[in-house]
């Protein structure tokens, strides 16, 4: 019973690792998407300036069920 339970704790961690590394890998993708949205606007690349910003909403989204189905 003690080992199950051990494998199942080890399991749980493991998962958590790799959702938290999931999430930052997230994080920095919105980051930099949207540091390419400022780089468009500013050029007024209007057309890549809404691409951008639907890649940014995308990831967002994600961000936002990622943290609600915690």
């Amino acid at each position: 019973m003690a080992k199950v339970l051990q494998t199942e704790i080890l399991e749980v961690t493991a998962m958590t690792s790799q959702i938290s590394h999931y999430n930052k890998r997230l994080e920095r993708l919105y980051s930099s998407k949207m540091e390419q949205l400022n780089r468009a606007m500013t050029a007024g690349n209007k057309f890549r300036c809404l691409v951008l910003q639907a890649e940014a909403d995308a990831i967002c989204q994600e961000l936002k069920q990622f943290v609600g189905a915690k």
